[in-house]
């Protein structure tokens, strides 16, 4: 893994900007930190910091207060792989103070900011170059469009500068779609920014997401070589709205053939759905990915997890089961296209559950929605109960089956208008 990136829980958002910008210009970075119960925090925190290359810390008005940061940035400096970033107009910590310091105050993304490049070379001082010197390569879909609005704005502005060198401008207003107008998303070597010869690179353990339109085409690498690991992918529509999720996940070689087609194949209707995949072979090899969107413009997360690692991703990069509650029963409102997932612990045999679905206005109408089973990486999804009922409320039983004593993650979703819910599940803890 080549870039930790270390902040403060607040600016988590912020964070998250900072990382594709990174991974757009070709490393992969460990950021999320959202582990359910189960894992041990610290001693992943403490693997994935002692293992990167190189420390990115945020200072903000949050991480100059945090001890977290503070440490993991003394850490780094210890290792002489620290690389500090200001995102607020901060006092940096007296120990840290004598270190040159990237300023991306006033930064928004693009990769033209003094503040950034400074960044870029501080990494990659240390981790080195990725193939593509320090020019970025091609961002994911939904940046590549908010560049290309910036870019059409810029030429806008400068239609003069547009007549005087027609030439180029057709050439770059002409570009086919998906291209990127951007002469800093250029390859040194004219190879567009991601094809299966320059495939983007996907660190392990973390969750990376692409915007794909229908029919788009992508390719990720892992970064090292391996034998054995499990694939988690997430899927969804940018509308959010329940539809066909259709995906086709491969895998390749270095040269780019197929080693195994399809290992994970979405054709779902649902809001958003995941699926888990493992692969193993007798000996450790480069392997890459091909990722096709076949459904309407779609969110899609690709996670890779060592043979072993047990560390749970959250859904969508953004949602963490809730723990049951303890001698209760789960209760709550759901919207139109909600869910509500929970993390349960549930003994070996057959436990008897039963849902109430009621309308929030209390009118009489359809009540759509299930239950469904998952394992406790989120994946095997498996309905127990499902309700389509013209109704005012309702209630279903269903029967959930284990093989051996562990923890399962619950979900529930409504496909109606609001309803409350009330879940209660026998032997559940």
């Amino acid at each position: 893994m080549d870039v930790f990136l270390s902040y403060a829980a607040e600016d988590r958002e912020r964070a998250r900007s900072i990382a594709r910008a990174l991974e757009a210009c070709g490393w992969s970075v460990w950021w999320d930190r959202k582990i359910v119960a189960g894992e041990t925090f610290d001693l992943t925190i403490e693997r994935q910091l002692e293992s990167a290359k190189c420390v990115v810390v945020l200072w903000s008005i949050a991480s100059v207060a945090s001890e977290w940061v503070k440490n993991e940035a003394a850490s780094a400096a210890e290792r002489q792989v620290l690389v500090p970033a200001l995102v607020d107009d901060v006092r940096i910590p007296l120990e840290f103070r004598r270190r040159q310091t990237a300023n991306l105050l006033g930064w928004n993304g693009g990769v033209v900011h003094e503040g950034f490049q400074a960044l870029r070379e501080g990494v990659a001082a240390r981790v080195g170059s990725t193939g593509v010197a320090l020019e970025p390569r091609e961002p994911p879909s939904h940046t590549r469009r908010i560049l290309a609005r910036q870019q059409w704005s810029l030429v806008a502005g400068g239609i003069v500068l547009i007549v005087l060198a027609g030439w180029a401008t057709r050439a770059w207003v002409m570009a086919p779609h998906g291209a990127t107008a951007s002469i800093a998303a250029s390859h040194p070597s004219g190879v567009p920014a991601n094809t299966v010869d320059n495939p983007l690179p996907i660190a392990f353990g973390g969750l990376r997401m692409v915007t794909l339109e229908q029919n788009e085409t992508y390719y990720f690498r892992l970064p090292s070589p391996t034998s054995a690991f499990t694939i988690v992918q997430d899927v969804r529509l940018r509308k959010k709205a329940r539809s066909n999720l259709q995906t086709q996940l491969s895998i390749l070689d270095t040269e780019g053939g197929v080693v195994q087609a399809n290992i994970i194949s979405f054709n779902e209707i649902d809001v958003g759905f995941r699926k888990t995949g493992s692969f193993s072979v007798k000996h450790p090899a480069q392997f890459r990915f091909k990722l096709v969107n076949v459904a309407k413009p779609s969110d899609v997360w690709l996670g890779v997890m060592p043979e072993g690692q047990k560390q749970f991703l959250p859904f969508f990069d953004e949602i963490v089961p809730q723990p049951w509650p303890a001698g209760k029963d789960a209760a709550g409102t759901l919207e139109r296209d909600e869910d509500a997932y929970y993390l349960v612990r549930m003994p070996r045999g057959d436990s008897g559950v039963i849902l109430d679905f009621t309308n929030a206005k209390q009118e009489h109408t359809n009540l759509q929605g299930y239950l469904a089973v998952l394992a406790a990486d989120g994946g095997g999804q498996q309905e127990i109960i499902q309700l389509n009922e013209i109704d005012v409320s309702y209630r279903k039983a269903g029967t959930i089956s284990i093989k051996t004593d562990e923890r399962v993650i619950l979900r529930l979703q409504n496909s109606g208008p609001t309803v409350t819910y009330n879940l209660r599940i026998a032997n559940a803890q």
